[in-house]
């Protein structure tokens, strides 16, 4: 669902990438996302990394790579009971492009910043729709967003591994209602971390 751009070109750092996506998904939601970079910081080929290895380990640690999120926000979360309906996105950063990466955990705040812990576990992605269903809180969330109040939303994981995010917000009455809309962007992020990310390794062919 969103676009990462590892600034190397032949494992060499090589920082003149951009990029962006536009999304639809199946049940008709739409959004455009900026790429996230990771700028490499080191000069000349990736270290570790020779033209003969069937892998690379991408390290994002502010060292080699600058470094990714650790805790991500979602702000102005608007209520279910206005119609709006937010699809939160949360991929992992940690782990292994070949075999799967990592797990997640979340705390949600309403906007007069009073705390209501939840918990979700995933595999590499969570993609899910703020309700009542999701997140399970006390009291629901519907009453922690009640109608005409906005909140806002803070991940991270249990163990501080890297994770990005973005977030798809769809309200049927924004062409009508004032104040009401549409949009998508990626997640803020509050803190960062280092992790490591392996990524097979293509020999280029020449004709």
């Amino acid at each position: 669902m969103l676009v990462y751009n590892l600034y190397t070109s032949d494992s060499k750092s090589f920082n003149h990438l951009i990029g962006s996506e536009s999304v639809k998904l199946p049940s008709g939601l739409t959004g455009s996302f900026n790429a996230e970079g990771f700028l490499a910081l080191y000069n000349g080929a990736l270290p570790g990394c020779s033209g003969n290895d069937a892998t690379a380990t991408l390290a994002l640690d502010g060292k080699v790579y600058t470094a990714p999120a650790s805790k991500l926000a979602l702000d102005s979360i608007s209520s279910v009971a206005d119609g709006a309906s937010t699809t939160l996105v949360v991929n992992s950063l940690s782990g292994s492009l070949i075999t799967g990466m990592s797990a997640l955990g979340q705390l949600l705040y309403d906007n007069a910043e009073n705390g209501f812990s939840f918990g979700a576990t995933g595999a590499c992605q969570l993609n899910r729709i703020l309700s009542d269903d999701f997140p399970k809180t006390i009291p629901l969330f519907s009453q922690v967003i009640p109608t005409k109040r906005s909140g806002w939303l803070s991940i991270m994981t249990q163990e501080e591994k890297a994770i990005s995010g973005a977030v798809i917000n769809f309200n049927p009455n924004a062409a009508t209602t004032k104040g009401v809309f549409n949009n998508s962007h990626n997640l803020h992020h509050l803190s960062s971390t280092s992790a490591n990310i392996v990524v097979p390794v293509f020999p280029v062919s020449c004709p």
